[in-house]
């Protein structure tokens, strides 16, 4: 599990650092890049029951593709929302975008925290 956070990591880091070369520049490209990430979903479940790529290495090779389309589609986004305000709305834009930003990771971490009191009971 800690390889899988730590290659998962590396792709998020990867995709944050490279949002200029992705061609993610409209709503529409941004919509369907978010979602077609749930493509992973079925993916990831065929690789961990070995349907498809038997060991570790699979698992690996879908963490760090959903790392580094994450950090794509995030850091994309995060620019393309003041981008497309008007001009006297870039700063409240902005911020919105940071507000959403903080309330994902803390929702995320309360959620994962739940799970993980309840889980080990």
């Amino acid at each position: 599990v800690v390889g899988q956070v730590l290659v998962f990591s590396l792709g998020d880091f990867a995709g944050k650092s490279m949002p200029e070369f992705a061609l993610l520049t409209s709503v529409r490209n941004l919509t369907i890049a978010g979602v077609s990430r749930l493509l992973f979903c079925p993916l990831a479940v065929a690789v961990a029951q070995s349907w498809w790529v038997p060991g570790d290495y699979g698992v690996l090779a879908i963490a760090f593709a959903l790392g580094l389309t994450n950090g794509i589609v995030a850091a994309t986004g995060l620019r393309a929302g003041p981008r497309m305000a008007a001009r006297p709305r870039k700063e409240t834009a902005g911020r919105v975008m940071f507000l959403a930003l903080i309330s994902g990771l803390a929702v995320g971490a309360g959620v994962g925290a739940t799970f993980q009191f309840f889980g080990s009971r």
